[in-house]
């Protein structure tokens, strides 16, 4: 007899933004559909960038795209509340979705815990009754611009929404929340996952051909560059100024620069160290391209609880990574030896740790990034939502998963 598989509504408030609002909606909802349960992806926008969906076939609903046949009323709430996604989803779900229609809503982002007390207040009000949960990522003083000005009966820090589950990607942020709540507040921890898929070293000859790097060169990988601050770019730009490599390094920036501070290696000029700028929105298929060439990733930051994607796609890439000793990232490369730690962010330990990275011999590169390999297979997606399942007490799922 066929077990009924369990049905989730994911929530995705944020798809038409960029970096974890866009990749983790999908990865979760795409887990969860290999696992055996049936999916649908609810998000007020169309995505900003095209995804691979890595052949699960995820139903999606698109509120933006539904507006042309909705009622006026619909239309007037819809533009009310236009500053407040999240908000958008809840008012859809308490019209159109009913409690028994899924197993489980599952809310990928609200951007801060004040942004959470409509869901509180509809649930105080039984107006929204479904079985829930959802994720969260900041630390608990992170309480956003409204938090201060709501009253307290209605700050759900306090309130934890009645028995919902928080879920959070951070040994050192659930820390921080058990100590502001309690241990007994419905709070679980889960690792952020990953899609192992490392590249064989003729993989990585062919991406360096393609990009015009020479097999030689020593290449560091940093994705994302959006913070150039909390990513400890400006440090990196210290350290690689005295720095006298051993072997040819190449910096490797990609993505797009936002913000107002200059990109500090936007006029960098040294024979020894190359700095390569490649600024914009690059399509996915274009990014294995670029951790298939990279010896090793940046995964550096600057007071920062959470996981890095970047550490965790180097991981699933098969990639060193140079990373801080705190928060999230400090705890997976202390665990799993994912690559040189910098256990202090000033540019004299960062320059140590490249040096150390530079001067690594190709063999000992190739044994570590075997270890790295096989640390992904344990986080892999379909492991982390079965564990979130689990940890919710949703059964049904008729997919084992193996490493």
């Amino acid at each position: 007899m066929n077990k009924k598989s369990p049905r989730i509504l994911v929530v995705a408030p944020f798809t038409h933004q960029n970096g974890h609002f866009v990749i983790f909606p999908r990865d979760i909802s795409c887990a969860l559909q290999t696992i055996g349960c049936e999916v649908t992806l609810l998000h007020t926008r169309q995505f900003r960038t095209e995804l691979d969906w890595r052949g699960a076939d995820i139903e999606h609903i698109c509120l933006r795209d539904q507006l042309e046949y909705a009622p006026w009323w619909w239309k007037e709430i819809w533009v009310r509340l236009a500053n407040f996604p999240s908000a958008q989803c809840l008012a859809w779900i308490i019209w159109r979705v009913r409690p028994r229609e899924y197993d489980l809503i599952l809310w990928t982002d609200f951007q801060a815990q004040s942004n959470l007390w409509p869901l509180a207040l509809a649930r105080f009000l039984r107006l929204y009754r479904a079985k829930s949960a959802f994720f969260e990522h900041h630390p608990p003083d992170e309480q956003g611009r409204l938090g201060a000005l709501l009253p307290k009966k209605l700050r759900t820090d306090r309130m934890r929404l009645a028995g919902l589950t928080m879920f959070v990607f951070s040994k050192h942020l659930l820390n921080q929340w058990e100590t502001r709540l309690g241990s007994d507040k419905g709070l679980a921890y889960v690792p952020w996952g990953v899609w192992p898929q490392p590249f064989s070293e003729a993989r990585r000859r062919h991406a360096r051909h393609t990009l015009g790097i020479d097999d030689q060169t020593r290449v560091l990988l940093v994705f994302g560059v959006q913070a150039i601050e909390r990513k400890h770019i400006d440090t990196l730009y210290e350290a690689a100024a005295t720095l006298t490599p051993s072997k040819p390094l190449l910096l490797l920036f990609v993505g797009a620069h936002v913000g107002a501070i200059p990109h500090p290696f936007s006029d960098w000029h040294r024979d020894s160290i190359e700095a390569r700028i490649v600024d914009g929105f690059i399509p996915e298929k274009k990014v294995e391209e670029y951790f298939a060439a990279a010896d090793a990733v940046w995964a550096n930051y600057r007071d920062f609880p959470g996981a890095s994607g970047a550490l965790l796609q180097g991981m699933g890439f098969g990639r060193l990574s140079i990373a801080s000793s705190a928060g999230e990232i400090g705890y997976l490369c202390g665990a799993h030896n994912l690559g040189p730690m910098v256990s202090s962010s000033d540019a004299a330990h960062l320059s140590a740790a490249l040096e150390k990275f530079i001067a690594m011999p190709a063999e000992q590169q190739l044994a570590w990034e075997s270890g790295i390999a096989a640390t992904a297979t344990h986080y892999a997606w379909p492991k982390i939502a079965l564990q979130l399942m689990s940890q919710l007490g949703i059964n049904g799922l008729n997919v084992q998963i193996t490493a």
